[in-house]
């Protein structure tokens, strides 16, 4: 059995086979459906239903609220046609076209070091042409036969190596490979790049990086770009557990001291009595702007702290255009089923600053 799936951005339509869900038929139809997780967890790929019904697979709400879909927004991940159906994505289209298109590529593993006790930087260099992308964007990974995983880049656009900065998890497959397998000279495979919370350029008003772990990633991609483009008025957050998790700051204390940002860093659960802003990262942002009407916003890491951050944003009277989230998923433990994944997610929603 098989029906027409028409996307407003594209002009051919696309074929739903039986069981196929609206995501993955354009994605094999060669489509550039803004995606992210595949999974109904992060929202990246919702969309609108124009004309048509669809059958909507489990979810996390955060990633679809009772009141969007009442609005006939749908998850393209988790959405299955009763017939002919047509849709939007809601990316806005100078914002995609913007975007460079995903590439299959080999790299070369040219550096490995520990940014943390618990974070790996690793640099690699692309084999043939360079990977374009655009700042807070991110790639996906392949070591050997182990599963694929997205980590986003580090560094600017157009630099020889890319940089990614990647979190052990305990029991962690593909970061415990890394941790201590990986060697310089190991050849990896990469696909990418993806997103869409990236750099819009310089705009009215303070510009806001809110990091939590390893969302310094994509924020210090997305501070390079604002740096060199400019912007008079940047600030930095940046939310870990404690003391021994923060990194990168010393380039961000010395770019403080030299009055081209504010760096914040932000200790949710301190082991001792520090000088450090204490609390969760959104908390100590809503206290230092209580009101973001003209500010631009990017927000990186565990998916709590994002929509935290985001929630606060909004209703400090931030317009959604200016807010770019990025929200890191972990990997669900191989063999893991959807309602079980679900229900370790639905645990894992308490506001965290890491």
């Amino acid at each position: 059995m098989t029906t027409r799936l028409s996307i407003r951005q594209w002009a051919a339509p696309v074929t739903l086979r039986d069981k196929q869900t609206l995501l993955e038929a354009a994605l094999a139809a060669g489509v550039p459906f803004p995606h992210n997780c595949m999974s109904g967890e992060c929202g990246a790929c919702k969309c609108r239903v124009l004309d048509g019904q669809v059958e909507h697979d489990p979810h996390l709400p955060e990633a679809l609220s009772a009141d969007e879909r009442a609005q006939g927004l749908v998850l393209a991940c988790r959405s299955r046609a009763r017939g002919p159906v047509a849709v939007e994505w809601l990316v806005p289209e100078r914002v995609r076209q913007a975007l460079p298109p995903p590439r299959h590529l080999k790299v070369r593993v040219t550096d490995k070091t520990r940014a943390s006790h618990d974070v790996i930087r690793l640099r690699v260099a692309v084999q043939g042409h360079a990977l374009h992308f655009v700042p807070g964007q991110y790639a996906r990974l392949r070591v050997g036969r182990l599963p694929a995983r997205s980590y986003s880049m580090a560094n600017l656009p157009g630099e020889g190596e890319l940089e990614f900065h990647i979190r052990l998890v305990p029991q962690g497959l593909v970061s415990g490979h890394i941790a201590q397998h990986l060697d310089v000279g190991d050849t990896l495979r990469l696909e990418g790049p993806f997103g869409s919370a990236t750099w819009q350029g310089v705009q009215p008003g303070p510009l806001l990086l809110v990091a939590g772990g390893t969302g310094l990633a994509p924020i210090m991609s997305i501070l390079g770009a604002a740096l060199d483009d400019g912007h008079p008025d940047i600030h930095v957050y940046h939310g870990v557990r404690d003391e021994r998790d923060l990194y990168d700051s010393d380039i961000l204390m010395s770019l403080h001291a030299a009055q081209r940002l504010r760096y914040t860093p932000v200790l949710s659960a301190p082991g001792a009595a520090t000088p450090r802003r204490t609390g969760f990262v959104h908390e100590v942002l809503a206290r230092d702007f209580p009101r973001l009407d003209t500010a631009a916003l990017y927000a990186a890491g565990p998916p709590p702290m994002v929509e935290a951050v985001r929630a606060h944003a909004l209703a400090a009277g931030l317009d959604a255009q200016h807010i770019a989230a990025d929200a890191f998923h972990p990997a669900a433990p191989a063999g893991l089923s959807l309602v079980d994944r679900l229900r370790r997610l639905f645990r894992a929603q308490v506001p965290a600053a890491a």
